[in-house]
């Protein structure tokens, strides 16, 4: 329940994919949307509405050896209202990032560039 009195809902669809060797594939569907009443002079019973917002995001991922992964993600998110950004106008947003990860004496690292030349000359 929103402060306003109104109810914000969000259905979330995630998927993944490893049936093949190495390679992780990934998929998330969200949509949600508001809905509150409003009150005013003209209408003292308030009147009802409804906005929507939506998003989908993609992945790949590859595992060249145990040490090693990369990966690369795509999203894309609608506010066609800007009810959720705030924005009060229509807002679209994409988004891709790519990543490559090196697990080094038993730990976990995505590095940057700069980090990744340095956990090279380490070795």
């Amino acid at each position: 329940m929103l402060h306003n009195g109104g109810v914000r809902t969000v259905l979330d669809f995630v998927a993944t994919y490893t049936g093949i060797k190495n390679l992780t594939l990934g998929a998330n569907v969200d949509y949600g949307w508001r809905r509150r009443r409003r009150f005013s002079r003209a209408s003292p019973r308030g009147r009802t509405s409804t906005r929507g917002w939506w998003g989908y995001a993609g992945y790949v991922a590859y595992d060249w050896t145990e040490k090693l992964r990369t990966a690369f993600r795509g999203k894309f998110f609608s506010d066609p209202m800007g009810s959720r950004t705030g924005a009060g106008q229509k807002v679209d947003l994409w988004e891709m990032t790519k990543s490559l990860n090196m697990v080094t004496l038993g730990t976990s690292h995505s590095p940057g560039a700069k980090i990744l030349k340095k956990k090279q000359k380490i070795r």
